[in-house]
């Protein structure tokens, strides 16, 4: 795999490399990217990555998926997990934006095949979307017979680029009361 720039261009100062491990931690969704006879497919996953371990991220879905069969197949994968946190309003329609938090990262993946680190990475997993939830308890563990027909992908990530917007509007028109119209932010961290 070539080495991708994941220089931030536009925008600089938002470049956010320390928040990383937090929006794997918080995101839900990873819009999963890559190329197919030449056309560029983006599929959304739910996704599983051990706090701390920013390098591996864990997919898993239908042996028949055409995603995961060209990743296996060695598709250069490209991930991108982003959470919205405001809306930002200005006096200015240019200058409406959005608080955020994102990362994309490139790499490329490997099939798993021991069922005892897919079980327990499982267990994990489900503690990631549903916090709580015990194993033989709530919910039957992973066997052999459900991993038919099933792929768990290991994506080792080489590089990421992430970024993120926080705080208000930086038109200077939206702090002057003499110019009609409103701004701020509203919170939608919570949804």
């Amino acid at each position: 795999m070539t080495q991708r720039s994941t220089r931030i261009r536009r925008h600089p100062e938002r470049s956010a490399p320390d928040a990383l491990n937090s929006i794997l931690q918080a995101g839900l969704v990873a819009h999963v990217g890559y190329i197919l006879d030449n056309e560029p497919y983006v599929i959304p996953f739910s996704y599983f990555n051990e706090p701390n371990d920013t390098n591996i991220l864990y997919l898993h879905g239908s042996s028949a998926s055409q995603t995961l069969r060209a990743l296996r197949n060695g598709a250069t994968v490209c991930v991108s997990i982003a959470i919205a946190d405001g809306i930002v309003y200005s006096k200015t329609a240019i200058n409406h934006s959005m608080n955020y938090r994102s990362a994309v990262g490139y790499g490329k993946a490997e099939v798993m095949q021991d069922l005892a680190e897919i079980a327990e990475m499982f267990d994990r997993w489900i503690g990631k979307y549903t916090p709580g939830r015990q194993p033989s308890i709530d919910y039957r563990r992973v066997d052999d017979e459900m991993m038919r027909g099933t792929v768990v992908l290991k994506a080792h990530i080489a590089s990421w680029s992430v970024k993120a917007r926080s705080g208000g509007s930086r038109e200077e028109d939206d702090e002057n009361p003499a110019v009609p119209g409103t701004s701020g932010v509203i919170d939608i961290s919570q949804f």
